[in-house]
């Protein structure tokens, strides 16, 4: 089969000097680079999973969805809200879609923030974050 140099199958009936004969696409995660086929870095949801889970960040996320302080009514449906946004964000790993993941990160922040007995990240917190984030292939970080 005949490629254009941009990896784009030739479909017309005559064919450039400029055009190589190259293999097919391997897989849809691989992009044509001019001269040969790359696989695009995918983020490492696995990884980060398993780099969050058991620290402290995950157990402040933790504490805001089951505070255990929460003693009023308004008090419990800030601890119910998290609680919702901590499934999302657990859910996000399942569907590994980054809109949702960001937007799961974003809700959960500002109800934490919002539960006088969690408050939102620490800037320590914020930096380890997005160091995982980065080391695992994530193109998104978090903004104090």
């Amino acid at each position: 089969m005949w490629y254009l140099n941009n990896g784009q199958p030739y479909t017309g009936d005559r064919i450039h000097p400029d055009d190589l004969e190259i293999a097919a696409c391997p897989s849809p995660q691989h992009r044509w680079n001019g001269e040969a086929w790359e696989l695009e870095p995918r983020p490492d949801w696995e990884g980060l999973m398993n780099d969050i889970r058991g620290t402290e960040v995950y157990a402040k996320v933790y504490t805001a969805a089951n505070d255990p302080e929460a003693n009023t009514i308004a008090a419990l449906k800030k601890t119910i809200q998290a609680n919702t946004a901590f499934t999302l964000l657990q859910d996000t790993f399942k569907s590994q879609n980054l809109q949702d993941l960001q937007f799961a990160i974003t809700t959960l922040r500002a109800l934490m923030a919002d539960i006088s007995t969690v408050g939102d990240f620490t800037t320590e917190q914020l930096q380890w974050i997005n160091q995982k984030l980065s080391d695992r292939g994530f193109p998104i970080q978090l903004n104090s």
